[in-house]
């Protein structure tokens, strides 16, 4: 999805939600809403590594129902990812891996730290349920529909390939990096995500302002492998602020 048709996008739902929301005792109200995200792509065989941060934006419709429950439809642009040290010395022997080649051995060694970062254009739609003696606090779940816009993966460190003379010493040492890079580059993730989102709202009290915080489970194998054991779904834990207009 190319910028033209974001922008786009978000023009006719706020054109949509504002025309709604005009109407006399009209149950619609629209806001804006944006924070950060804490978020990682968990993996079959996890190595060490974290969460990345980043940030998320965009505009939501509510429909209230009655005083306790409503429905919230949003539409928001949001980053996400992980990161992964490597830390690796492998040594072999090429008739390891081809029979018909010589007994000349080298080895590989990586020292850094793997990026992954994705971006998603997201459409979420929760239903929330108001709590507390003055309906502040609202509990919210449901689904989530994500497009991937971006990809962009690196890997910062030192890789690098050495071979050996037979009495052991180091015959040729080769800086590869640029290959390793051009490597996980070639890493695809499937175009769209589905995830559940569990999340608790508060609104503050005398404003138009409300704060929360939402975890987000990816329900899919984003990686487009299709080895079994290579499933990869996405984590996200959202902190945010919203303005209802």
């Amino acid at each position: 999805m190319n910028l033209r048709t974001l922008i786009l996008s978000l023009f006719c739902f706020t054109m949509w939600t504002t025309s709604m929301a005009q109407e006399k005792q009209s149950p619609f109200t629209f806001g804006l809403k944006g924070g950060m995200n804490t978020s990682a792509i968990l993996v079959a065989n996890p190595d060490d590594g974290g969460f990345l941060f980043g940030g998320f934006g965009g505009l939501y419709s509510n429909y209230k129902i009655n005083d306790r429950w409503a429905i919230q439809a949003e539409i928001q642009y949001g980053q996400h990812g992980v990161f992964g040290l490597l830390d690796m010395y492998e040594s072999m022997y090429a008739s390891d891996l081809d029979p018909d080649l010589d007994d000349d051995k080298f080895s590989v060694e990586l020292d850094g730290r793997l990026n992954i970062r994705t971006e998603y254009l997201s459409i979420p739609l929760v239903v929330q349920y108001a709590m507390g003696k003055n309906k502040n606090w609202a509990l919210e779940g449901g689904v989530i529909v994500g497009f991937l816009s971006r990809t962009k993966i690196n890997y910062n460190g030192s890789a690098i390939y050495r071979e050996y003379l037979d009495n052991g010493s180091i015959d040729t040492e080769i800086d590869i990096t640029d290959d390793i890079n051009a490597l996980v580059n070639q890493t695809k993730f499937k175009t769209i995500d589905m995830s559940f989102a569990l999340g608790l709202q508060y609104a503050i009290p005398n404003s138009n302002f409300h704060i929360g915080g939402r975890t987000i489970f990816g329900l899919n194998n984003i990686n487009t492998s299709t080895v079994e054991n290579s499933w990869m779904r996405n984590l996200n834990l959202q902190l945010g602020v919203g303005y209802s207009f």
